[in-house]
């Protein structure tokens, strides 16, 4: 259901569907971003990125470089799966984001994302899946997007 409606997105009637720019998103005096970092929801990692360019851009792709450090036991973090949704319009993002691993930091594995993008003001997850050690743990980071945009 997810890809079919990633598709949609994409099409002009996925657009209108959604809204235009002023549905969502904050007053221009509103914080606008998220937290970069987090605890995967079992507490096995604790995820933490750098974007570029920072802020997110609205509308322009852009890539997140993540540092994916393994907590009390588990084992490293060996695939990391990243992916945009917009829990309001139940749509995700309005490409196809690739992550590759990087290597190793210290007790950190790394791994870059790329071709994301934020297509539409809102409120947005970054939804991040890590697996590693025949274990898999989630967080969804959330991100408000984009400065200028009034409700």
């Amino acid at each position: 259901m997810r890809v079919w409606m990633r598709i949609l997105a994409l099409g002009p009637l996925g657009l209108l569907g959604c809204g235009g720019p002023k549905d969502s998103g904050g007053a221009a005096d509103e914080a606008v971003g998220g937290p970069s970092a987090a605890q995967t929801a079992d507490g096995r990692w604790r995820v933490a990125y750098s974007a570029d360019p920072a802020p997110l851009p609205f509308n322009e792709p852009f890539t997140l470089d993540w540092a994916v450090e393994a907590l009390d036991g588990s084992a490293p973090a060996e695939v990391l799966y990243v992916d945009l949704w917009m829990p309001e319009h139940q749509h995700g993002g309005a490409t196809l984001p690739t992550t590759t691993a990087t290597g190793a930091d210290g007790e950190a594995m790394r791994f870059r994302t790329t071709d994301l993008q934020l297509h539409m003001p809102g409120d947005w997850q970054i939804q991040v899946r890590v697996d590693g050690g025949g274990e898999t743990d989630a967080v969804d980071l959330p991100y408000r997007c984009c400065e200028g945009y009034a409700d």
